[in-house]
């Protein structure tokens, strides 16, 4: 009777420390599962923040593209009209400093 009481506690005790080894490693497995998705996370996070970072720079650069384009275009015209309205005077005023010169 003592025996079967004894040989009881060492099994209760056996299978106490069995459970304990086990809730270990499934507490082990379950910090290694967190962090590996926690790591591919951080990593899915990252790359959809640089492919929203190329989207906006793509953006802003096509956008500062078309502005300095339209810039470009009336740069052009206002040379252009220019040199338009100097081949249009240029003799008169040429003719008009001579003449300031000559004295006429």
């Amino acid at each position: 009777m003592m025996e079967n009481l004894v040989n009881k506690i060492i099994e209760i005790d056996s299978m106490a420390d069995q459970r304990l080894c086990d809730a270990e490693s499934a507490s082990e497995k379950l910090r290694e599962n967190t962090e590996r998705e926690a790591a591919s996370l951080k990593e899915d996070l990252r790359i959809k923040a640089e492919k929203r970072m190329s989207e906006i720079r793509k953006f802003h650069q096509d956008e500062t593209r078309e502005i300095l384009a339209g810039i470009d275009k009336e740069c052009n015209e206002k040379i252009s009209q220019l040199d338009e309205a100097f081949n249009k005077q240029h003799l008169s005023i040429e003719d008009s400093i001579f003449r300031a010169i000559v004295g006429e």
